[in-house]
């Protein structure tokens, strides 16, 4: 399924990145389940991002892998799965940027 994301919030933080306008990050993204880990496939603004999705009961976080997490050539949503997967179960550490985090997203009502 393809999702419309908007994330709005205080986030003034990432304006000099350019990722937001206004207050909101908006965008369009696939959720993809690989090796019981759940991934965020987005793209906002033209910029395709990567990100490990992290749930619990109070709050979501959101935290971006490294644009160099594969030395793959990526032709197809195949082969990214098999790439994020290959990296999740080879690291120790898996391989995040860390100027694009979002922790802890609580849902306001």
């Amino acid at each position: 399924m393809e999702y419309d994301v908007a994330i709005t919030g205080l986030i003034n933080e990432l304006k000099p990145y350019k990722v937001i306008v206004n207050d909101s990050i908006k965008g369009i993204a696939f959720i993809y389940n690989i090796g019981g880990k759940k991934f965020l496939n987005a793209t906002i603004y033209s910029k395709v991002y990567i990100a490990a999705l992290n749930q619990n009961a109070k709050s979501l976080s959101i935290i971006c892998l490294s644009e160099h997490f594969t030395a793959r050539y990526i032709k197809s949503t195949k082969a990214l799965k098999e790439a994020i997967g290959f990296h999740y179960r080879t690291r120790p550490m898996p391989m995040y940027d860390d100027w694009f985090v979002l922790k802890n997203l609580q849902r306001v009502k």
